[in-house]
């Protein structure tokens, strides 16, 4: 324990420095800043936390759905708001409940990673699992006010209860889940695989646990099923968070794309019509490294990884490239917790020399990155 808040804190000062940093070296873009430009440029270490989507979110706590806002599921807000229930329902007030909620669930996912390596994967070096996943490009996402830290944190519970066959608090915080992100469909179908293999449902029909599979199934569905009804009242269409995609951003299409027309996207549309303004062309490069790199431990991960895991990383990976594009993966990834673990297991193996590089690059690309996002540049 002493030795995780150790690491949690110097992650967080580290984050702090970067942000420092970045305020007294880079421009600053004027679109999207947390709370707005006056109330940024009075408090920035305060204020990027709630940068780009995290507007969103605080417009939502604050004043409920409008149009196009949609997307941005409704755990998160509403749980701001509520917390907020007692204080006066200000912008200031609902980012501090918002930076709050983000440090608690990031912490303690970081706690429930710890439970959850030592119960399966204790060949894992846990210190180096710590550096390497605290130190990814986008790990400052974690405490931004973003879903990021309260979805990993019921996906890495919703696990480590399944694995402790407590199967009801899994269903409880996967229906939670899907109702924090969309990628929550995927952990759905993660642990139906795990309840499957762990009671050999594949080998043999007993039609009581097949009914309690199915029962689960419906918990677990509840979250999605509950804001699909929501918006189907509001707007008439009960899937229009799919429908409206296309408002964030050109690349991204409201129809499914595959994963292979998406590759052939990057590498014959946008990598040879790239301009050379630095900031895009480092998130171009983000998105297509974290998307070849994850693809890779994928594949290489399926006779190794338990199936549940494998399911939750495969599903959790393609689900946001079906809208054409790698735009955000660096930030979606985040939450795929099991890939940092393979890349933990391939990494511990490496010679000295090459982990410090991989490293060092990380670290780096962490710097940069978590700084352009202080400073209003889009990273994902």
């Amino acid at each position: 324990m002493k030795k995780t808040i150790s690491v949690y804190l110097v992650w967080r000062l580290l984050i702090i420095f970067f942000v420092v940093l970045s305020i007294k070296l880079l421009p600053l873009q004027t679109n999207h800043l947390g709370g707005g430009l006056q109330n940024y440029l009075e408090k920035p270490l305060f204020w990027w936390h709630g940068n780009f989507d995290g507007e969103h979110y605080l417009s939502i706590a604050q004043h409920g759905y409008k149009p196009l806002q949609y997307f941005f599921f409704p755990v998160f807000p509403n749980l701001i708001r509520s917390l907020n229930i007692f204080f006066l329902n200000t912008l200031f007030n609902l980012q501090f409940t918002g930076i709050l909620l983000t440090s608690i669930f990031s912490f303690l996912s970081i706690l429930y990673l710890i439970k959850l390596l030592k119960l399966d994967f204790k060949n894992i070096n846990r210190n180096v699992f710590l550096v390497i996943f605290l130190i990814f490009p986008t790990s400052f996402y974690l405490i931004a006010v973003y879903t990021e830290s309260l979805f990993l944190f019921l996906a890495v519970f919703a696990f480590y209860s399944a694995r402790s066959k407590n199967w009801i608090a899994a269903s409880i915080a996967t229906a939670i889940a899907s109702a924090t992100r969309v990628v929550g469909v995927s952990l759905i179908a993660a642990l139906l695989v795990e309840y499957v293999v762990q009671n050999k449902l594949h080998k043999k029909i007993i039609i009581r646990k097949y009914l309690y599979l199915i029962f689960l199934g419906f918990i677990m569905s509840l979250g999605l099923l509950g804001y699909m009804y929501f918006l189907y009242q509001r707007t008439g269409d009960s899937l229009v968070f799919i429908h409206e995609v296309e408002v964030y951003g050109d690349q991204r299409s409201s129809s499914f794309v595959l994963l292979p027309q998406v590759f052939y996207r990057y590498f014959a549309k946008i990598l040879p019509n790239l301009d050379f303004y630095w900031p895009s062309m480092f998130t171009t490069f983000l998105e297509l490294t974290t998307a070849i790199v994850f693809l890779v431990v994928i594949i290489l991960s399926f006779f190794k990884l338990r199936l549940s895991y494998w399911t939750y990383l495969t599903l959790g990976y393609l689900t946001p490239t079906l809208s054409g594009s790698f735009s955000s993966l660096p930030r979606y990834v985040i939450v795929l917790f099991p890939g940092f673990i393979l890349f933990t297991q391939y990494t511990q193996r490496l010679p000295g020399l090459v982990q410090t590089t991989i490293a060092a690059i990380l670290l780096l690309s962490l710097t940069l990155a978590t700084g352009m996002y202080a400073r209003g540049y889009w990273i994902s």
